[in-house]
């Protein structure tokens, strides 16, 4: 019983934020398809300073991304079999990014916790990465990172990214869902994006 009311809990907190981020999308530049069947729905969720402490105590724990954790397997694993547009009632996959279509790019993520996304975005060839955590893991983050010259760390919230509007790729892996209010930190994005550029959420 209680594996299925967390299976439950998790899709309806997965419907309200994909609800929320295509009317927030639909609102910026970006062209956006809404799935029929898509619905409204409203959960009680975290505060978002309680969120950042809690992730904080988390990553100071667990520190390390050695191993298949921080591969670029599971980076390409993640970037092309579990992305998908959602139907009624089914998952297609499709192809979300190769890994290198990074190299040479200008990139961020939004919540990079010990830094082992940006880590995967460096050996995948990114030129500059932004990497953005709010929380006490911070100067972990700035410990772990790989190749230190091409990274600016910034202890700031998703809502907080510069509005430089020259970046080619923006992720937020495993983050944006756990964020209450996620829309200002979508704007943000799209604001520090160049023309063109895409904003790679994945829950």
């Amino acid at each position: 019983m209680g594996t299925l009311f967390n299976k439950a809990l998790r899709n309806a907190r997965f419907l309200s934020f994909f609800n929320a981020a295509f009317d927030i999308l639909q609102m910026s530049s970006a062209t956006v398809l809404k799935p029929a069947g898509a619905f409204n729905m409203v959960m009680c969720v975290k505060d978002g300073n309680e969120t950042i402490r809690d992730f904080g105590r988390q990553w100071s724990v667990f520190r390390d991304n050695e191993g298949f954790y921080g591969s670029m397997e599971l980076f390409s694993d993640i970037l092309y079999p579990l992305s998908f547009i959602l139907y009624p009632l089914s998952f297609i996959p499709y192809p979300f990014l190769d890994a290198d279509e990074i190299r040479n790019c200008r990139v961020a993520e939004i919540g990079s916790g010990t830094g082992r996304i940006v880590n995967m975005l460096l050996e995948a060839g990114a030129q500059n990465v932004i990497a953005s955590e709010p929380s006490d893991a911070f100067e972990i983050l700035c410990r772990n990172i790989k190749q230190p010259k091409k990274v600016t760390c910034l202890k700031i919230t998703g809502d907080q990214l510069p509005a430089d509007g020259n970046l080619d790729y923006i992720f937020s892996i495993g983050v944006l869902h756990h964020i209450p209010d996620p829309k200002p930190v979508i704007e943000a994005a799209f604001r520090a994006l160049r023309p063109g550029g895409r904003f790679l959420v994945i829950w």
